[in-house]
């Protein structure tokens, strides 16, 4: 019965999992206004406490939530279900409104307002200017760089967050980067958590890729160009190295770095920065045999210390230790040497000294515990039990 559908979907006005006092808007933007209940379209969500301070980038949405509130005040309850359809001239029509059931739970609602409170105190301190770090303000992520998302999970256990937490993001991964050429940043983490998630601190993520012979003006202006660039499409934070910043050498740099950087940059600034990259590729190469010499002594050492008589924790601290010292250390230079190899490589198949067959190729004679698996999958069980060292 509504023509010029602009957008219908379905706002809760509480959590239904836990009761919390979080509102939520499910929406499509498509003339079909069966898709939210459905489930059949994509779905868009948005998330919020109900508060004075809530920010909507559409204006069409705060309208929606004045309405909701009016509905509630009307039918003297605040828990219900919503569905609406807003047409092209922004007119809101409510199709349904119901009670929400009750959460049972037994634990007492904390009280939210105090929660967000004291996270957005912490989140606007972390964003405020940082006198050892470049970068006027700063952004989080879960996915960019050494992607807590994927490795831990959004909600990880204390314990692997606090392993995560030691054997790479608080120091080594910093050090680590320090030894390939790129700034120092002595003391600074990667990760902090908001209520148990962690996030990556986007500016000392950027603060970490600049090579160490860049002055500070440069630095400062270079770590500002990547932050506004992040800002303005932040679906690219789990492609920052390859759409937001430069941190390798390839054979495209000479004229992909100048383009993208031309009325921005000064040309001898842009020679400074092509510089100071090729020296973090020569540093890269010239570590490798380094990091393979330093994951070998680890072994040994925790075969030592595995066989020592000392009391269970003195284990663990010298396992840690050593793992910190000769593995993720290690294991971060390696890693940055392939990323650079790899990236070399894709340029030269842009630039037509390669071929993609010929890189194909290339990287399939590369020896690795894949290539390995797939090569013993062809075997008998008891040769590939006997390849496998099973």
């Amino acid at each position: 019965m509504v023509d010029n559908v602009y957008a219908s979907g379905v706002c809760f006005t509480k959590n239904i999992n836990n009761g919390l006092p979080q509102w939520k808007i499910n929406f499509t933007k498509n003339k079909d206004t069966t898709l939210v209940t459905s489930g059949k379209g994509m779905v868009q969500s948005i998330n919020f406490l109900d508060s004075e301070k809530t920010i909507f980038k559409e204006k069409v949405f705060h309208k929606l939530y004045l309405k909701i509130k009016e509905i509630q005040k009307k039918i003297q309850h605040e828990d219900i279900d919503v569905e609406f359809i807003i047409n092209k001239k922004y007119n809101i029509f409510f199709v349904q409104v119901r009670k929400l059931p009750l959460v049972n739970s037994k634990k007492p609602t904390p009280n939210v307002v105090k929660l967000y409170e004291k996270l957005e105190k912490k989140i606007t301190k972390r964003k405020e200017k940082n006198s050892d770090l470049y970068g006027k303000t700063t952004f989080f992520g879960t996915m960019p760089d050494w992607n807590p998302a994927e490795i831990l999970g959004t909600k990880p256990r204390p314990l692997a967050l606090s392993l995560y937490q030691e054997l790479i993001t608080n120091h080594i991964w910093s050090l680590s980067r320090n030894e390939y050429g790129y700034k120092e940043l002595f003391g600074q983490q990667l990760l902090t958590t908001f209520y148990g998630i962690p996030y990556v601190d986007i500016r000392v993520d950027f603060n970490s890729w600049l090579p160490e012979s860049l002055n500070e003006k440069l630095s400062r202006k270079l770590v500002n160009y990547y932050l506004d660039k992040f800002k303005s499409d932040i679906n690219n934070h789990d492609k920052i190295e390859f759409e937001i910043i430069f941190s390798s050498f390839n054979f495209l740099s000479k004229k992909k770095i100048p383009q993208l950087l031309k009325g921005k940059f000064q040309k001898k600034e842009i020679v400074q920065i092509i510089e100071g990259l090729k020296a973090t590729n020569q540093k890269a190469f010239n570590n490798l045999n380094k990091q393979v010499v330093q994951i070998e002594k680890l072994k040994k050492k925790q075969s030592i210390v595995e066989n020592q008589n000392i009391y269970w924790v003195d284990k663990i601290i010298s396992q840690l230790n050593n793992c910190k010292k000769y593995g993720t250390t290690s294991f971060a230079g390696l890693a940055r040497s392939a990323f650079i190899s790899v990236d070399m490589i894709n340029s030269m198949v842009v630039e037509g000294i390669l071929s993609e067959k010929e890189k194909n190729n290339f990287l399939n004679s590369i020896k690795t515990i894949s290539s390995e698996i797939n090569q013993a999958l062809y075997l008998d069980k008891k040769k590939f039990k006997k390849n496998m060292d099973i």
